[in-house]
């Protein structure tokens, strides 16, 4: 494969193995805290089931509470490993694992006073919250992930430009750099989150690519390729592309549900 084509579809992939990641663990989270509950579930690829119907509200609350606050941890700790490191692909993974992390920790703040089956939305109907906690919870939230998005921007176009600038002439320009992969990952995203269970599983994924939109168009408005971080890219290799399809195989085979 082409040099440039090769890089392209590494950004690809490192965008959807963060979504699949963010994902996945989100739902890990739920079941380990099911079993620590002593409640039988089962966990698929967008989603964790109760066998059980007649689960206690205390553990309810708190297997709900454990997918958003894993995704916050998640999203602290892929903010800060990206602060640590140089531009390129291993910082990229790492800012779209944090991105990601906090979108769905703070997304499900935002949406939980709206959508009753989502994690935020059974802890205030089982608490019963008021709107007078919760709305104000919403748009704190809706602040939080503006300024995420936000905060993203320059070192998510450092890496794109300092991966742009080890790629062979004629070289793309940033804007199908910055924007292709939220296009085409969000299809793939869309395709790995199928089948989906709620609407709630189908939304997550177009929500993360028009999220991380602004950014994407600000970087392809205003980069300019001498503002390109002074390294060199290094090795170009499969193993971005390999690992998304390595993720995609085991989405299908959660999909299929395991019992715990």
């Amino acid at each position: 494969m082409n040099r440039n084509l090769l890089l392209i579809a590494s950004i690809t992939s490192v965008f959807v193995i963060a979504f699949a990641l963010t994902t996945f663990l989100h739902e890990i989270a739920h079941a380990l805290v099911a079993v620590a509950c002593n409640v039988a579930c089962t966990l698929y690829h967008t989603s964790v089931n109760y066998k059980d119907p007649d689960v206690p509200d205390a553990s309810r609350i708190a297997i709900a509470a454990a997918g958003p606050l894993f995704s916050l941890l998640q999203g602290m700790l892929g903010l800060l490993l990206a602060r640590r490191l140089s531009p390129g692909m291993a910082r990229l993974f790492w800012l779209y694992c944090g991105s990601m992390g906090m979108m769905v920790f703070l997304g499900y703040i935002a949406i939980g006073p709206f959508v009753p089956y989502g994690d935020s939305g059974q802890i205030i109907r089982i608490l019963s919250l008021g709107q007078s906690l919760t709305i104000p919870l919403a748009v704190l939230a809706m602040f939080g992930l503006a300024w995420t998005f936000r905060s993203i921007t320059r070192p998510l176009r450092d890496d794109l430009l300092h991966i742009r600038q080890g790629m062979s002439e004629p070289r793309p320009s940033i804007a199908i750099l910055a924007l292709l992969p939220l296009l085409v990952g969000g299809v793939l995203n869309v395709a790995l989150s199928l089948p989906a269970p709620t609407f709630l599983s189908l939304v997550l994924p177009v929500s993360v690519s028009l999220a991380m939109l602004p950014a994407a168009i600000r970087i392809a408005l205003k980069a300019r390729p001498e503002d390109a971080p002074e390294m060199g890219i290094g090795s170009v290799t499969w193993m971005p592309v390999i690992a998304m399809l390595l993720l995609l195989a085991l989405s299908r085979v959660l999909a299929i549900g395991i019992s715990l």
